[in-house]
């Protein structure tokens, strides 16, 4: 339940952003997100905070679109 948890918290603390990825696990001690437009981490670790969880490192990596996500990617 803390994984289904902290997923809802993140949600909920940046409403209106779209997630491509947002898994939490328990046994790895990580939660993993993919959004279009980077968070603000400060808002990210008062959420975590607030359900009584610590934040540890925050990584943030561009990710380009590869071969795959330009062949399928929606067009008009």
């Amino acid at each position: 339940m803390c994984e289904a948890h902290m997923v809802e918290t993140i949600r909920d603390a940046f409403p209106g952003t779209h997630f491509q990825l947002l898994h939490a696990s328990h046994r790895k001690n990580i939660v993993e997100m993919v959004t279009e437009a980077p968070l603000d981490e400060r808002v990210l670790r008062t959420a975590i905070y607030a359900t009584g969880y610590k934040a540890g490192t925050y990584t943030v990596t561009e990710v380009k679109p590869g071969f795959w996500a330009r062949l399928f990617r929606k067009r008009n």
